[in-house]
């Protein structure tokens, strides 16, 4: 494995590997510690962990983090570190880690109750809760009953882990650890530019081009959806010269490589929430969050889920802001 420099995560590493086998624990971990692109390296020496599978809330953010990790290790994906998303696996008889989503994990389970194979389950960015993840979390903690030796570790950068951990205990009915970790950024400053009588997407060209005028690497621009990031991009190429380039979950992977991709050129990255968490896009110095976010939500009157558009929480925009800090 290539030498790195420490992190936080490091600090509460040989704690976490002692927890093994049949781990029960809680890690809240600051954004910046390392506990996505670390940890699971440190997990790996250890023999008690055996089979891992890592839970990720979005496909982009699965298949860069088996990347990323894969490369530590001087590999592809697919041999040590694996990744399996819809439509695309890479996987083989060597793999000790899959990245994977977690509707993936959900079907697994209901294959399989007893996750034959598996030794350790690990919710990453548990902050990040939707439908896939409570029902993979409810499914593999009746799992547990049945395979008391699989381990599970639950991480999340905002969410307090102490409610977290009470929960567990009394649906386990055992004890459940809780290890904390120090974040790591680099000093960040906050701007807030309000929209006034204009519309707030017109009001984010003058926003960007004015952050584009300070910021000496890249912007990373947060907008709703995919109509939002087409239509900016649109206005920003008759008034910049720098590229602006896409990131949303309907572009191919490679697609969204290419986004993620620092070349030394400065550019303009106009994402939906999709860049929010897990990801360090090199390049990026500064971040103009639109504060809004686009999400379903079902409605029980008329058994139909909604798309709406809504401001995001202080959570949101403060993992957001933080990708401006990472490197």
């Amino acid at each position: 494995m290539s030498s790195a420099m420490a992190l936080p995560i490091d600090a509460i590493s040989d704690d976490i590997v002692a927890q093994f086998p049949a781990a029960r624990l809680v890690i809240q971990a600051p954004p910046g510690a390392g506990k996505s692109t670390r940890l699971p390296l440190t997990l790996l020496k250890s023999p008690h962990t055996g089979l891992m599978v890592m839970l990720q809330p979005r496909r982009l953010a699965a298949v860069n983090i088996a990347h990323y990790l894969a490369e530590q290790l001087g590999e592809q994906p697919g041999e040590t570190v694996g990744y399996v998303i819809r439509g695309q696996r890479r996987r083989s008889a060597a793999t000790r880690l899959l990245v994977v989503t977690e509707g993936v994990l959900v079907r697994w389970l209901q294959d399989d109750p007893e996750l034959d194979g598996v030794d350790t389950v690990i919710f990453d960015e548990f902050h990040e809760r939707n439908l896939a993840s409570d029902l993979s979390l409810a499914l593999l903690l009746d799992s547990l009953t049945l395979r008391p030796d699989l381990s599970l570790l639950i991480m999340s950068a905002t969410l307090p882990a102490e409610p977290i951990q009470q929960w567990l205990e009394q649906v386990l009915s055992e004890p459940v650890k809780v290890l904390k970790s120090e974040g790591r950024q680099h000093p960040l400053m906050t701007h807030y530019r309000p929209v006034g009588r204009h519309p707030w997407q017109q009001r984010l060209v003058d926003v960007v081009r004015e952050a584009l005028s300070t910021a000496p690497q890249g912007i990373l621009v947060f907008v709703p959806g995919v109509r939002e990031i087409s239509n900016l991009i649109q206005q920003l190429a008759s008034v910049i010269a720098e590229p602006c380039l896409p990131l949303h979950g309907q572009l191919s992977l490679a697609e969204q490589r290419q986004a993620l991709t620092y070349n030394g050129q400065r550019r303009v990255v106009v994402a939906t929430n999709v860049a929010e968490t897990s990801l360090t896009i090199d390049g990026i110095d500064c971040v103009v969050d639109s504060g809004r976010e686009r999400v379903s939500l079902y409605r029980p009157k008329y058994a139909t889920s909604q798309l709406v558009t809504r401001f995001i929480s202080i959570a949101s925009a403060t993992q957001r802001a933080g990708r401006a800090a990472r490197l």
